[in-house]
């Protein structure tokens, strides 16, 4: 995990043939250069793809998904697909309109479909935690 004191955190992990990389905090201009020597110390060579989970950031700026996309164009070479998770629908809507939609993904860290259709049909549920 690289932490610089400053207020993003950035999480790499390799997992079978896939690499996770975890944000926690802000991405701004700032930061963003913790997130570029991460992504750029991924050696696409024997990968199916990387993963950059956002769900965790409090903000993520313009430079922020400059990175990432920078960082998928390199990998695209190696035909290494970068993909986005986790994000809010205020990170989706900036995404999209950035450009980025491309890299946006619901495969990685899904909820439980059944809760969410629980939850359109009863608004009672709405805030609810699910039980286990």
């Amino acid at each position: 995990m690289l932490d610089t004191g400053c207020d993003l955190s950035v999480t790499v992990q390799r997992r079978f043939d896939k690499t996770y990389v975890t944000l926690t905090g802000e991405l701004d201009m700032s930061t963003v250069n913790l997130l570029i020597d991460a992504l750029g110390g991924i050696d696409p060579a024997d990968q199916a793809g990387v993963v950059v989970h956002i769900g965790a950031l409090d903000f993520l700026g313009a430079c922020g998904m400059n990175a990432v996309a920078a960082a998928a164009s390199r990998l695209a070479l190696s035909c290494c697909p970068l993909m986005i998770a986790g994000a809010n629908p205020f990170q989706r809507k900036s995404l999209i309109a950035g450009g980025m939609s491309s890299f946006l993904t619901t495969t990685e860290f899904l909820v439980d479909r059944r809760e969410i259709g629980d939850r359109k049909r009863r608004p009672d549920l709405v805030g609810a935690k699910k039980a286990s």
